[in-house]
């Protein structure tokens, strides 16, 4: 039996498949009031930060490595499954890794995102 399929990895799967930006502008850009338009996150186009007050875009999104950062927060960052656990949070929801990753798993699934 080959090895790759007995060794599945949700947590890669997960990485590899969903997209920071296409969560950011999924779960976050709409429910969260800015001060001016709710643009869709861009690469080298910063947001507010929806984790803390501020008045300068710090909220980055790197395409290439699918991550993101806040320079505001100090030093908040991560994959997917980082910002999936954090926006939980700030919805009263605190969640751990395994389940993030198990809800993204099933909105890749669904197609519900």
């Amino acid at each position: 039996m080959d090895r790759e399929l007995e060794t599945f990895d949700m947590k890669q799967y997960v990485k590899m498949n969903y997209d920071v930006a296409d969560y950011v502008n999924k779960h976050i850009i709409p429910n969260v009031r800015y001060r001016g338009s709710n643009r869709p996150i861009k690469e080298k186009q910063p947001i507010l930060c929806p984790f803390h007050d501020e008045t300068k875009p710090s909220f980055f999104y790197y395409a290439k490595t699918n991550r993101f950062y806040c320079f505001g927060c100090g030093g908040k960052g991560g994959d997917v499954i980082d910002l999936h656990m954090l926006w939980s949070a700030r919805l009263g929801r605190k969640i751990g890794f395994k389940q993030a990753v198990v809800e993204l798993y099933y909105e890749l699934q669904t197609g519900s995102r």
